[in-house]
């Protein structure tokens, strides 16, 4: 194993278990601390600090599939082989949809929102560097370049949005190998199937969201439900309205 990950675990182990993994330069903490203090009441809530997006982290960002490898070896040493919901946001939801492929842990239900699932081929780089940058900027207080807020569907309501989530010592280069990570992705030769039920979600204002739905349908073998929020962008209802979040996730619980 080359990684076991500070797995944050929160809530009585004997209760339904729920996998929340957090996206690109978010900390776990920040972006899921009303989730965390609802539904730890009555489930266990797991949620894993990817390398460099906390204090204690180990590893580093390799690609999708090492990370999702190293996250189900640490979930196993903890005896937990069985999730019943398992909800990701951006970098964190194409993690989530790869241990769900994989199979090793038995995921009940699957909630991804506002992934990417398919390669950017020669613009992984260009992207990763430009988008490193205005993270960097963002945990800043700096709003985003119109160029990147017109594509994740914010208007100036970014920085409001995005900061909080924020892990606030996240460096530049972990913010690069992360979106270089998750901008690599890419699952349409993947040749496993995803047997949970899975719903698909994302801001109606986000440039690319909507268009992984039939990608992910061809890759699953059960019910697909697709959620879109009207007039938000990425990760928007998980900054401002997490409730929403939470109602979704008690829907198939």
């Amino acid at each position: 194993m080359k990684v076991n990950y500070n797995l944050n675990i929160v809530g009585d182990k004997t209760n339904k278990k729920i996998l929340l993994i957090h996206g690109v330069g978010f900390s776990y903490a920040n972006c899921f601390k009303s989730i965390i203090a609802k539904l730890s009441k009555t489930y266990c809530i797991i949620s894993p600090e990817l390398p460099g997006h906390g204090n204690n982290t180990l590893g580093r960002l390799s690609s999708v599939e090492d990370v999702a490898e190293d996250l189900e070896k640490s979930l196993m040493l903890e005896d937990i082989v069985n999730i019943e919901c398992a909800y990701g946001i951006s970098l964190g939801a194409s993690i989530a949809l790869q241990i769900s492929l994989n199979k090793k842990i038995n995921v009940n239900n699957l909630i991804i929102d506002g992934g990417q699932y398919e390669s950017m081929g020669e613009m992984i780089e260009p992207f990763s560097k430009v988008m490193a940058e205005q993270f960097d900027n963002l945990k800043n207080g700096i709003h985003l370049i119109e160029d990147v807020r017109k594509g994740m569907g914010y208007g100036d309501n970014d920085v409001i949005t995005l900061k909080h989530m924020m892990y606030p010592f996240i460096t530049r280069d972990t913010l690069y190998q992360a979106f270089k990570m998750a901008y690599k992705y890419d699952i349409k030769n993947k040749v496993e199937k995803l047997t949970m039920p899975v719903c698909i979600m994302f801001g109606k204002k986000e440039t690319y969201a909507s268009k992984y739905v039939d990608l992910i349908r061809s890759k699953s073998i059960s019910d697909v439900r697709v959620v879109s929020f009207d007039n938000v962008g990425h990760a928007e209802v998980l900054g401002l309205n997490p409730e929403l979040i939470i109602n979704e996730i008690e829907k198939v619980l």
